[in-house]
């Protein structure tokens, strides 16, 4: 079977760690992370000078992980904020038999005290997290119809 999971959640609240704690545990487990990419290209996940590349790149790592084998899970390790976004990784990745969408719904004060430990390269300013925290959709019924499984995590 091959399974698409999206995680969803404000910075700071976990998604990487639950992606890396996900991938130990589960053979043929591959994450498409926005940051990892910047990083790779161009030295710093803090680096925004492309985001076209790597939005391109993200989207063309989620195909091209489902093709390497029968069985594989692939994490979308971003923030995924809007129903829409959830809605376009449904519709356009068929290759998939299941999506499962995990949406990491942390108080805005636990996601600050997280993104206060992260190492100095990983840290996001708190008025950005304040910003996702205020704007960040629930997901919708619709959102509930087209995914497989819809896991939301306190």
């Amino acid at each position: 079977m091959k399974t698409l999971i999206v995680l969803t959640a404000v910075p700071g609240a976990g998604k990487s760690t639950w992606a890396d704690n996900y991938q130990k545990s589960h053979p043929h487990t591959y994450i498409v992370s926005a940051d990892s990419i910047r990083e790779e290209f161009f030295g710093s996940r803090k680096n925004f000078s492309n985001e076209s590349f790597v939005w391109a790149t993200f989207r063309k790592r989620i195909h091209d992980y489902a093709h390497i084998n029968d069985d594989v899970t692939v994490i979308l390790d971003a923030i995924n904020a809007k129903n829409e976004y959830r809605q376009e990784f449904v519709e356009k990745t068929p290759e998939f038999d299941i999506h499962h969408l995990v949406y990491l719904k942390k108080s805005l004060a636990v996601a600050l005290a997280q993104n206060a430990l992260r190492s100095k390269e990983m840290i996001v300013p708190p008025e950005i997290i304040a910003n996702y925290f205020a704007h960040i959709e629930e997901p919708n019924p619709l959102i509930h119809d087209l995914y497989t499984k819809v896991e939301i995590i306190n």
